[in-house]
């Protein structure tokens, strides 16, 4: 590792001010032709009516999600959950943790 004080020889400065230069351009042809909004309108748009069909479950799947809300509803009073920030402020994140060191099988 080299120690030059502070101070940045022309060369190198100029170079960057070129990269900085460069990346703008990149930057001014991406916002050119970005069309983000176009195409997730177009997606949202292919995607509404599949969320409003109506959705068939296999024999199994309500059983299993029977299974798990027992289980929870079973060990609830050992489970306690740390919230994490979400940017979605309808969103609910939480971390599970046990509370005591009580073992018990799901």
């Amino acid at each position: 590792m080299i120690d030059m004080r502070g101070s940045i020889p022309k060369f190198l400065s100029n170079s960057l001010a070129s990269l900085q230069r460069s990346l703008s351009t990149v930057e001014e042809i991406r916002l050119a032709f970005q069309r983000n909004d176009e195409v997730d309108e177009s997606d949202r748009q292919l995607l509404i009516p599949a969320l409003n069909a109506p959705q068939f479950y296999d024999f199994e799947e309500p059983e299993l999600l029977d299974r798990v809300i027992a289980a929870h509803k079973r060990h609830q009073d050992i489970l306690q959950y740390d919230k994490i920030d979400s940017a979605d402020g309808m969103v609910y994140v939480g971390i599970g943790k046990r509370a005591t060191s009580t073992t018990r099988t799901f």
